[in-house]
């Protein structure tokens, strides 16, 4: 008997993970809440690079955050539409962290303004 072959994508509901951030240097500062004093921990953004996900074809090894219902086959979980996804990824192309922003609430061009801050602080 062999557990388990081959698992669905893992997902996780937006609200779970909603977190806010500031970017500061090479350094992007994580929040639970837009009004805390003090971050709940720091991503070094040093070696890292962004890639924007492409939502109709994942990375294999990222989360599909928020997944809409009934997206057809078994295996083909799909984000809702109003997210967008960007993976920071190391200088071996592994996923450091995946971050997701929605659109609704952020602005359509949020993963654009993301992204050029990312680039924005490599020296």
């Amino acid at each position: 008997l062999i557990p388990c072959l081959f698992d669905e994508r893992s997902f996780v509901s937006f609200g779970e993970v909603k977190r806010h951030i500031i970017i500061v240097d090479r350094n992007i500062h994580v929040y639970v809440d837009s009004t805390d004093l003090s971050p709940l921990y720091t991503i070094s953004l040093q070696g890292l690079l962004p890639k924007r996900e492409d939502p109709n074809h994942p990375d294999f090894y990222s989360h599909t955050i928020s997944p809409e219902a009934n997206t057809g086959l078994q295996f083909n979980n799909r984000s809702k539409v109003s997210l967008e996804s960007v993976l920071l990824k190391d200088k071996n192309g592994n996923i450091a962290f995946q971050l997701a922003f929605d659109k609704n609430e952020a602005g359509i061009d949020v993963l654009d303004k993301f992204i050029a801050a990312v680039k924005g602080t490599e020296k």
